[in-house]
C-alpha cells in the first residue's frame, strides 16, 4: 500500500514537472516564432524600401493592356513571358494582375511613409526628422545618396546613419505592417 502511494506521489510528480517542461518549451517555441516574425517584417520593409524605384518604375512603365501596345511588343511581351510559345492571354493577365499588385503596393509605401514623416515633424527630437530625410534620401529621391555622402550632409558619422536607419525601419515596419510588425522588445518614439 505504502509502495503504491509513493509510485502515485512520483508519477503525479513526474507528470507535473513534464507538464512544466512542455509549457515553457511551447512558451519558448512561440518567443522564437514571434521574433522571427517581427525579424521576417524588417526584412521585408528594407526590401520594400530597397525596391521602391523599381516599382515606381514598374507601376509606371507597365503596359498590361492589349489596347496600350502595338502587335510587335504584346507579341515580344508574350514570348517572352510564356516559356511554351503559345500566345494566351493568361500572360497578359499575369502581367496585369502584377502591376496592379504592384501599384497597391507603391501606394501604401508612399501613404505609410506621409504619415511617418507627420510623425517625425511632430516629435520634439531632431533626430526624428534626420532618419526621415535619411530614408527618403537612401531610398525615395530620384537619385539616391551614398551613406558617405549622407553622413557629411548630416554632419555625422557613417554609424548614426546605419543607427537612425534601423530606427525609421523599425517604425516603418509597424506602419507598413500594423501589429505584426511591431517589435516587443523596442519601445522607441520614432
Amino acid at each position: 500500500m505504502k509502495n503504491e502511494h509513493i509510485a502515485r506521489i512520483a508519477s503525479e510528480v513526474a507528470a507535473k514537472v513534464a507538464t512544466e517542461k512542455a509549457i515553457e518549451v511551447y512558451e519558448r517555441q512561440k518567443s522564437i516564432e514571434a521574433e522571427q516574425r517581427v525579424d521576417r517584417r524588417l526584412r521585408n520593409t528594407k526590401l520594400l524600401l530597397k525596391n521602391y524605384r523599381s516599382f515606381v518604375a514598374h507601376v509606371k512603365h507597365s503596359i498590361y493592356d492589349t489596347e496600350s501596345v502595338d502587335e510587335d511588343s504584346a507579341a515580344l511581351i508574350i514570348d517572352l513571358m510564356d516559356v511554351h510559345g503559345s500566345i494566351d492571354n493568361v500572360a497578359i493577365e499575369s502581367i496585369k494582375r502584377t502591376a496592379a499588385r504592384t501599384a497597391i503596393i507603391v501606394a501604401h509605401i508612399e501613404e505609410m511613409l506621409l504619415i511617418y514623416k507627420t510623425m517625425c515633424n511632430i516629435s520634439d527630437l531632431p533626430e526624428d526628422n534626420r532618419r526621415y530625410r535619411i530614408v527618403h534620401a537612401l531610398y525615395i529621391d530620384e537619385t539616391p545618396m551614398t551613406i558617405l555622402d549622407l553622413a557629411e550632409s548630416e554632419s555625422i558619422v557613417p554609424r548614426t546613419i546605419y543607427r537612425d536607419l534601423d530606427i525609421a525601419i523599425e517604425r516603418l515596419a509597424a506602419l507598413f505592417f500594423g501589429i505584426d510588425g511591431l517589435q516587443s522588445s523596442t519601445k522607441r518614439k520614432c
